[in-house]
């Protein structure tokens, strides 16, 4: 069974998706789009997630496995804190990865 993964700022409740977890026998060794290249590899995603990390330095950040009581807050329809965005187009409920990428210096 897959598992995917996100990064997720609790306070700002936005989230990234890093993609599919790829194992070893003891841990998750990187995420990928199926069994293809590392998602390190794919310049939009790995923008984001850096542009992430700057827009909330100081935040509480959490590395957020599918199937998990975080991500169960995180899609559930009616969550009591409020809903969570995704930067990325796949939800459809935050800015495209162009869209959150358009003005930031760090993207040169």
């Amino acid at each position: 069974m897959s598992e995917y993964g996100y990064l997720l700022c609790v306070d700002c409740r936005v989230y990234i998706w890093l993609g599919k977890a790829i194992q070893d026998d003891t841990r998750i060794i990187y995420f990928a789009v199926g069994s293809k290249e590392p998602n390190w590899r794919q310049p939009e995603l790995a923008k984001s997630v850096w542009k992430f990390l700057a827009d909330h330095v100081g935040h509480p950040l959490e590395s957020v496995r599918e199937f998990s009581q975080r991500y169960d807050q995180m899609v559930a329809d009616d969550p009591p804190e409020g809903e969570y965005s995704e930067v990325g187009d796949t939800s459809h409920t935050g800015p495209t990865f162009e869209e959150y990428l358009s003005g930031w210096p760090g993207s040169r």
